[in-house]
Protein backbone atom coordinates (compact mmCIF):
# COMPACT_ATOMS: atom_id res chain seq x y z
CA UNK A 1 0.00 0.00 0.00
CA UNK A 2 2.92 2.33 0.63
CA UNK A 3 3.79 2.85 -3.08
CA UNK A 4 0.12 3.63 -3.78
CA UNK A 5 0.12 6.22 -0.97
CA UNK A 6 3.26 7.85 -2.38
CA UNK A 7 1.69 7.96 -5.86
CA UNK A 8 -1.45 9.68 -4.51
CA UNK A 9 0.64 12.09 -2.46
CA UNK A 10 2.75 12.99 -5.50
CA UNK A 11 -0.38 13.49 -7.61
CA UNK A 12 -1.80 15.90 -5.02
CA UNK A 13 1.48 17.86 -4.91
CA UNK A 14 1.61 18.03 -8.72
CA UNK A 15 -2.01 19.24 -8.88
CA UNK A 16 -1.31 21.89 -6.28
CA UNK A 17 1.72 23.10 -8.21
CA UNK A 18 -0.29 23.29 -11.42
CA UNK A 19 -3.05 25.27 -9.74
CA UNK A 20 -0.45 27.61 -8.29
CA UNK A 21 1.14 28.15 -11.71
CA UNK A 22 -2.25 28.88 -13.30
CA UNK A 23 -3.06 31.39 -10.58
CA UNK A 24 0.28 33.14 -11.11
CA UNK A 25 -0.28 33.22 -14.88
CA UNK A 26 -3.72 34.79 -14.45
CA UNK A 27 -2.27 37.32 -12.02
CA UNK A 28 0.46 38.24 -14.51
CA UNK A 29 -2.09 38.48 -17.31
CA UNK A 30 -4.25 40.88 -15.31
CA UNK A 31 -1.24 43.06 -14.49
CA UNK A 32 -0.32 43.31 -18.18
CA UNK A 33 -3.95 44.06 -19.04
CA UNK A 34 -4.09 46.89 -16.51
CA UNK A 35 -0.87 48.38 -17.89
CA UNK A 36 -2.30 48.11 -21.39
CA UNK A 37 -5.43 50.01 -20.32
CA UNK A 38 -3.23 52.77 -18.94
CA UNK A 39 -1.21 53.01 -22.16
CA UNK A 40 -4.40 52.91 -24.23
CA UNK A 41 -5.88 55.83 -22.31
CA UNK A 42 -2.70 57.79 -22.97
CA UNK A 43 -2.89 57.05 -26.69
CA UNK A 44 0.25 54.89 -26.65
CA UNK A 45 -1.07 52.17 -28.94
CA UNK A 46 2.19 50.28 -29.53
CA UNK A 47 2.90 49.92 -25.83
CA UNK A 48 -0.70 48.89 -25.17
CA UNK A 49 -0.47 46.18 -27.85
CA UNK A 50 2.81 44.97 -26.33
CA UNK A 51 1.24 44.61 -22.87
CA UNK A 52 -1.89 42.92 -24.25
CA UNK A 53 0.30 40.46 -26.14
CA UNK A 54 2.10 39.64 -22.87
CA UNK A 55 -1.27 39.21 -21.16
CA UNK A 56 -2.32 36.73 -23.85
CA UNK A 57 0.99 34.88 -23.57
CA UNK A 58 0.36 34.52 -19.83
CA UNK A 59 -3.26 33.45 -20.37
CA UNK A 60 -4.04 32.25 -23.91
CA UNK A 61 -7.79 32.22 -23.10
CA UNK A 62 -7.95 35.87 -21.95
CA UNK A 63 -10.93 36.96 -24.06
CA UNK A 64 -10.95 40.60 -22.95
CA UNK A 65 -7.29 41.00 -23.90
CA UNK A 66 -7.97 39.76 -27.43
CA UNK A 67 -10.96 42.11 -27.68
CA UNK A 68 -9.05 45.14 -26.42
CA UNK A 69 -6.12 44.44 -28.75
CA UNK A 70 -8.54 44.02 -31.64
CA UNK A 71 -10.01 47.45 -30.93
CA UNK A 72 -6.55 49.03 -31.03
CA UNK A 73 -5.70 47.23 -34.27
CA UNK A 74 -8.97 48.53 -35.71
CA UNK A 75 -8.07 52.10 -34.78
CA UNK A 76 -4.73 51.61 -36.52
CA UNK A 77 -6.52 50.35 -39.67
CA UNK A 78 -4.90 46.93 -39.21
CA UNK A 79 -8.19 45.21 -39.98
CA UNK A 80 -6.92 41.67 -40.60
CA UNK A 81 -5.26 41.63 -37.18
CA UNK A 82 -8.41 43.10 -35.63
CA UNK A 83 -10.56 40.37 -37.20
CA UNK A 84 -8.24 37.66 -35.87
CA UNK A 85 -8.35 39.08 -32.35
CA UNK A 86 -12.13 39.54 -32.31
CA UNK A 87 -12.49 35.96 -33.56
CA UNK A 88 -10.20 34.72 -30.77
CA UNK A 89 -12.20 36.71 -28.20
CA UNK A 90 -15.35 34.95 -29.39
CA UNK A 91 -13.58 31.55 -29.34
CA UNK A 92 -12.53 32.26 -25.75
CA UNK A 93 -16.10 32.93 -24.65
CA UNK A 94 -16.72 36.65 -25.18
CA UNK A 95 -20.14 36.35 -26.79
CA UNK A 96 -21.77 39.76 -26.25
CA UNK A 97 -23.22 41.86 -29.06
CA UNK A 98 -20.37 44.39 -28.96
CA UNK A 99 -17.67 41.99 -30.15
CA UNK A 100 -19.76 41.01 -33.17
CA UNK A 101 -20.39 44.67 -34.06
CA UNK A 102 -16.69 45.44 -33.79
CA UNK A 103 -15.73 42.50 -35.99
CA UNK A 104 -18.42 43.60 -38.46
CA UNK A 105 -16.81 47.05 -38.73
CA UNK A 106 -13.46 45.41 -39.47
CA UNK A 107 -15.09 43.25 -42.15
CA UNK A 108 -16.73 46.39 -43.59
CA UNK A 109 -13.40 48.15 -43.83
CA UNK A 110 -11.93 45.10 -45.57
CA UNK A 111 -14.85 45.00 -48.00
CA UNK A 112 -16.01 41.58 -46.76
CA UNK A 113 -19.65 42.60 -46.84
CA UNK A 114 -21.47 39.28 -46.39
CA UNK A 115 -19.56 38.57 -43.16
CA UNK A 116 -20.24 42.13 -41.96
CA UNK A 117 -23.97 41.56 -42.48
CA UNK A 118 -23.73 38.19 -40.71
CA UNK A 119 -21.99 39.64 -37.65
CA UNK A 120 -24.37 42.60 -37.38
CA UNK A 121 -27.32 40.20 -37.58
CA UNK A 122 -25.79 38.11 -34.79
CA UNK A 123 -25.31 41.25 -32.69
CA UNK A 124 -28.96 42.20 -33.24
CA UNK A 125 -30.05 38.71 -32.16
CA UNK A 126 -28.10 39.23 -28.94
CA UNK A 127 -29.24 42.84 -28.39
CA UNK A 128 -32.02 44.19 -30.59
CA UNK A 129 -31.65 47.67 -29.06
CA UNK A 130 -28.13 48.22 -30.42
CA UNK A 131 -28.54 51.08 -32.91
CA UNK A 132 -25.02 50.77 -34.28
CA UNK A 133 -25.62 47.16 -35.32
CA UNK A 134 -28.44 48.30 -37.61
CA UNK A 135 -26.36 51.25 -38.82
CA UNK A 136 -23.39 49.12 -39.84
CA UNK A 137 -25.61 46.42 -41.36
CA UNK A 138 -27.34 49.16 -43.33
CA UNK A 139 -23.94 50.41 -44.48
CA UNK A 140 -23.05 46.90 -45.67
CA UNK A 141 -26.36 46.63 -47.53
CA UNK A 142 -25.67 50.01 -49.15
CA UNK A 143 -22.25 48.83 -50.35
CA UNK A 144 -23.93 45.68 -51.69
CA UNK A 145 -26.30 48.02 -53.62
CA UNK A 146 -29.29 46.68 -51.67
CA UNK A 147 -30.81 50.11 -51.06
CA UNK A 148 -34.17 48.86 -49.78
CA UNK A 149 -32.59 46.80 -46.99
CA UNK A 150 -30.16 49.64 -46.26
CA UNK A 151 -32.99 52.16 -45.81
CA UNK A 152 -34.85 49.73 -43.54
CA UNK A 153 -31.79 49.28 -41.31
CA UNK A 154 -31.01 52.99 -41.09
CA UNK A 155 -34.67 53.60 -40.19
CA UNK A 156 -34.39 51.05 -37.38
CA UNK A 157 -31.18 52.71 -36.17
CA UNK A 158 -32.90 56.10 -36.08
CA UNK A 159 -35.88 54.62 -34.25
CA UNK A 160 -33.57 53.40 -31.52
CA UNK A 161 -31.56 56.62 -31.33
CA UNK A 162 -33.28 59.78 -32.46
CA UNK A 163 -30.09 61.87 -32.40
CA UNK A 164 -28.15 59.44 -34.65
CA UNK A 165 -26.76 61.97 -37.14
CA UNK A 166 -24.78 59.41 -39.11
CA UNK A 167 -27.87 57.26 -39.67
CA UNK A 168 -29.89 60.27 -40.87
CA UNK A 169 -27.04 61.17 -43.21
CA UNK A 170 -26.81 57.61 -44.53
CA UNK A 171 -30.57 57.34 -45.06
CA UNK A 172 -30.66 60.75 -46.72
CA UNK A 173 -27.95 59.64 -49.14
CA UNK A 174 -29.90 56.45 -49.86
CA UNK A 175 -33.07 58.43 -50.53
CA UNK A 176 -31.08 60.50 -53.02
CA UNK A 177 -30.01 57.33 -54.79
CA UNK A 178 -33.58 56.08 -55.15
CA UNK A 179 -34.92 59.46 -56.28
CA UNK A 180 -36.79 60.44 -53.08
CA UNK A 181 -35.48 63.99 -52.98
CA UNK A 182 -37.89 65.42 -50.41
CA UNK A 183 -37.18 62.61 -47.95
CA UNK A 184 -33.47 63.00 -48.68
CA UNK A 185 -33.60 66.72 -47.95
CA UNK A 186 -35.42 66.15 -44.66
CA UNK A 187 -32.88 63.57 -43.46
CA UNK A 188 -29.80 65.47 -44.59
CA UNK A 189 -31.02 68.66 -42.90
CA UNK A 190 -31.67 66.70 -39.70
CA UNK A 191 -28.18 65.16 -39.83
CA UNK A 192 -26.65 68.62 -40.30
CA UNK A 193 -28.73 70.04 -37.45
CA UNK A 194 -27.65 67.29 -35.04
CA UNK A 195 -24.00 67.37 -36.08
CA UNK A 196 -22.89 70.32 -38.24
CA UNK A 197 -19.40 68.77 -38.46
CA UNK A 198 -20.56 65.86 -40.60
CA UNK A 199 -19.14 66.10 -44.13
CA UNK A 200 -21.61 67.36 -46.74
CA UNK A 201 -20.92 66.26 -50.31
CA UNK A 202 -21.67 68.40 -53.41
CA UNK A 203 -24.75 66.38 -54.41
CA UNK A 204 -26.08 66.71 -50.87
CA UNK A 205 -25.43 70.46 -50.81
CA UNK A 206 -27.49 70.87 -53.94
CA UNK A 207 -30.45 69.20 -52.24
CA UNK A 208 -30.34 70.96 -48.87
CA UNK A 209 -29.09 74.34 -50.10
CA UNK A 210 -25.92 74.60 -48.01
Amino acid sequence: MKPRYNFCKNAVITSALLIGCLALSCCDANKHFERAEDYDQKGQDSLAICELTKAIESDPFFARAYFRRGMIYGRRCEYDSAILDYSMAIECGLLGAEVYVMRATAYLNRGILDLAVRDCTKAIELDSTLAYAYYFRGTAHYLKLDYTSAIEDQTRAIGLRLDFAEAYNARGTLYLLVGEHELAKKDLLMANRINPLLPVYPEQRAIIGL
